[in-house]
This record gives structure tokens, sequence and C-alpha cells, in this order.
């Protein structure tokens, strides 16, 4: 435990010396960011903070900008790659729930208003029944597909009002739940998201 601590000490203490991301692909759940994040990690003028999912801008936003940037590599890794592909690298992270949080956009706002946004899009309907199975596969929903989006409403309503009225509310819910069609719309292909990565560096 100490040891841990010290190293994250440590990390926080090189934040000045780190990467500042450049681009978030905010969502949508179930709408093909793991491939996107895949595609991304693959490219040579890409890097990905670690892990995958920070969650900086809703879970740990009372966290400071330091905590954020040490999932981040150092500078000298991107004075690297430019000189490799002659580009700078397109610097970010993967989060899917920070399309659905209704504090995060201007989180991301004051954090750095020149951040550019990626979001990934899926037939709502389509993306409302693959998020229902993965929570009956992992979180043992135990509802119908139709009862869940009926329950909807009531179940996450207030979570969301909840976050909206104060801003150091973390929800239990992570607002990784929700399965309404209106949480997410009409969706990229996986050849969308490889055409993204080879036209990043017009960035």
């Amino acid at each position: 435990m100490i040891a841990e601590r010290a190293r994250w000490t440590w990390r926080r203490g090189l934040a000045p010396f780190r990467l500042r991301p450049t681009f978030l692909v905010i969502g949508a759940q179930k709408s093909g960011t793991t491939s996107l994040h895949r595609y991304l990690a693959d490219h040579p003028a890409v890097v990905c903070a670690v892990p995958k999912e920070v969650h900086y801008f809703d879970v740990y936003a009372d966290r400071s900008a330091a905590w954020y940037l040490t999932h981040y590599p150092l500078r000298t890794r991107g004075a690297a790659i430019r000189s490799r592909t002659g580009v700078r690298p397109a610097v970010g992270e993967v989060t899917p729930c920070y399309l659905f949080h209704p504090r995060a956009a201007a989180r991301v706002h004051a954090f750095d208003a020149s951040l550019r946004l990626v979001a990934v899009l899926r037939n709502p309907v389509d993306r409302a029944y693959s998020q229902y199975q993965m929570q009956v596969r992992k979180r043992g929903e135990t509802l119908t597909f139709e009862e869940a989006l009926a329950a909807e409403e009531d179940y996450i309503g207030p979570e969301l009002e909840r976050a909206r009225s104060d801003p150091a509310y973390v929800s239990p819910l992570g607002f990784r739940r929700s399965m309404s069609p209106v949480a997410a719309t009409p969706s990229s292909s996986s050849a969308g998201s490889r055409s993204f990565c080879a036209s990043r560096s017009s960035w």
C-alpha cells in the first residue's frame, strides 16, 4: 500500500512533463468504441491513455488534473513519435459514459475547450438491445427487455437529476446501465472507425 501510494505520488509529480490529451472518444456504449480504441492504439501516430476508460470527467472528477495526466505517457514519447512519423501524435482516451453523464461536457470544456470529441453512434434500438444483453450477461439483469425499457425512467431518472443538481455526487450506477434508445443514435461501422484512424493525421 505504501509503495503504491509512493508510485502514484511520483507519477503525479511528473504531470507537467506528460502528454496532454487532444481528443476524447465519448461514446456511445455498445457502438464499437472498443474496436475503435484497438484501431487507435495500433496507429503509429496515436497515443492512448492507460487504462482505456479513465472516467475522469464522470466518476473521478473530484481528483486533480495531475492525477488525470498520470494516465498518459511522458512527452519524450510524443517527441519520438513525431520524429518517426513526421506528425504530432493524437493523444486521448475512450470512456463511453462521457456521452451520457450530465456534467461531463462542462467538465471537459473547463479542462480544455480545444479537445476534439469523437462519438461512435449506432441504430438506437440495436444499441439498446445490445446494452440489455450485456446487463444480463455481466450484471444479472432479471427483467425482460421490454420491462427494462419500461423501468428505465424510474430507475435512472432520479440519479441523473441528482447528478445535475449536485456537482460532487457520484452515482453508484456510474450511468452505465442505460438501455434507453435516446442514450445513443445511428452507428459508424468498423470501416468508418478505420477511416477515422487513417485520417487523424490531418487534425
